[in-house]
């Protein structure tokens, strides 16, 4: 059976950024190259050049690609649904990937020193604001993490009965709250202030530590 020209031409182009990708993992590919390569997995029957340039044009970064909304992506033009998954599905990995690096390393317990690297890597890719509420036991390990709330591009609000409430019920010696801030400054507003030192005012009724 004979492979089509065109179709040949694509499957040699995608061989060839899987060669660099085994062999130099990935880290002479341009943003463009990278994207192209993925959208050749669902379709590799015409060529993503023009589509992954676009793409990396309109949003400036990899990260924006990856935590852009389905309707922005659909936006550009010749890209279908299963490449846009594809494409969201890349910040779901890292977040996870970076959660799961934290677990498997040889310190699990959370201090002071070591939870923002931890916390952080569950909002990654998140284009809202979320609230997270992490329980410790009395020897900083987490028993469970739980989304407080979701917000807006530029807000959320916490649910203090809330973050009480479970914290109760799991038993937990010590508490952490996050969010994120993904449209601005990781320097906390005057709001957020004033709502943790709520929370910690909360919490110590109950006698939980929280940091």
């Amino acid at each position: 059976m004979m492979i089509p020209e065109n179709e040949n031409t694509n499957l040699i182009c995608r061989q060839k950024l899987e060669m660099r990708l085994c062999g130099e993992g990935g880290n002479d590919l341009e943003p463009y190259e990278i994207i192209e390569l993925l959208l050749r997995y669902v379709d590799n029957q015409r060529d993503k050049i023009d589509v992954s340039r676009s793409l990396v044009k309109k949003f400036g970064s990899l990260y924006n690609i990856f935590e852009a909304e389905m309707s922005d992506l659909l936006a550009v033009g010749g890209i279908c649904e299963q490449s846009i998954a594809l494409l969201m599905l890349q910040s779901t990995l890292a977040r996870r990937y970076s959660i799961d690096k934290f677990k498997i390393g040889k310190n699990k317990r959370l201090m002071p020193q070591n939870a923002g690297r931890y916390v952080s890597g569950f909002f990654y890719g998140y284009p809202y604001e979320m609230l997270k509420l992490f329980l410790l036991n009395s020897d900083y390990n987490v028993i469970k993490d739980v989304t407080i709330a979701k917000g807006s591009t530029d807000s959320v609000t916490p649910h203090i009965q809330k973050i009480v409430s479970m914290s109760l019920n799991t038993n937990a010696a010590y508490a952490i709250i996050a969010h994120n801030h993904p449209r601005g400054t990781l320097i906390p507003s005057a709001e957020d202030i004033d709502y943790t030192k709520t929370i910690e005012n909360a919490l110590s009724f109950v006698n939980k530590t929280y940091y």
